[in-house]
């Protein structure tokens, strides 16, 4: 059904766009409702928050002023929604890459798992464009590519700060990875209030794992812990406990650096 479409977030201060997205009936009007639902501390502990976007948002409005929404296209299908969502965040680049102005944390488009920065074979090229969304090339000819070359190496390839470095050891107490703590938690969508919990208290398994500041933690508490007595405590703060298999596919960094930076 041609019910999607493709819109802009503009600042009224400086009429710059400062985030794309897609969607159907009012969801560009939902970033507003998030603000108004939600106080500061609830932002901080929900999943899936972009914290950048959320500030713009709020001093825009905080002076006085309306968030003002722009609709890119119209009357499109879902995938051709997808398609010119993600060719447009890469033609305008973003503030996570420094590349670019938008404050999207994803690139766009529609995968299988949450996407930090695509590969040049993942990307939607024109080639592709004629033969599946030829409707959507006019629509790309008027916002030219203005994205620079980014700077900054692939988060994947450098080494993990240590204040960020969290440990994964299966429920056996086996190493199993290092990963870097930011973008694990933006990657799989986890809670780091659940995974912290679990570290500070030794009160049981997170997500079917054990996790660690230190490399060198002592897991016998840990396995001394059982699943009833995590379900115990379960509704402390809302915690969702539950278990993720094949972690390494649902992180989508199956590559990363597991080196430590010692000195950060």
């Amino acid at each position: 059904m041609s019910e999607f479409y493709v819109y802009a977030l503009i600042d009224p201060r400086d009429n710059q766009i400062f985030y794309l997205g897609k969607g159907k009936g009012d969801r560009h009007l939902h970033h507003i409702k998030e603000i108004k639902e939600l106080d500061k501390k609830q932002y901080e502990r929900k999943v899936g928050i972009n914290p950048n976007k959320i500030s713009r948002i709020k001093d825009i409005i905080e002076s006085g002023l309306e968030l003002k929404y722009e609709f890119i296209a119209n009357n499109l299908s879902e995938d051709a929604a997808y398609v010119l969502e993600e060719i447009l965040v890469e033609r305008f680049g973003r503030e996570i890459l420094k590349n670019g102005k938008l404050l999207n944390l994803e690139p766009g488009g529609k995968w299988e798992y949450p996407k930090i920065i695509l590969n040049e074979k993942e990307k939607t090229t024109i080639a592709d464009l004629k033969t599946k969304f030829p409707e959507l090339l006019p629509i790309i000819e008027k916002y030219p590519h203005v994205a620079t070359e980014s700077k900054l190496l692939p988060w994947w390839v450098l080494k993990i700060p240590k204040r960020f470095a969290l440990f994964q050891f299966s429920t056996e107490g086996t190493f199993i990875a290092t990963h870097n703590t930011t973008y694990f938690m933006q990657c799989t969508g986890m809670s780091s209030n659940i995974i912290t919990k679990c570290i500070e208290s030794n009160c049981g398994f997170a997500y079917g794992y054990l996790w660690a500041f230190d490399k060198n933690d002592n897991f016998e508490s840990f396995l001394s812990a059982s699943f009833e007595k995590l379900n115990a405590i379960k509704s402390y703060k809302n915690w969702e406990i539950k278990e993720i298999s094949n972690l390494e596919y649902a992180t989508n960094y199956q590559i990363r650096n597991q080196e430590i930076d010692e000195e950060k």
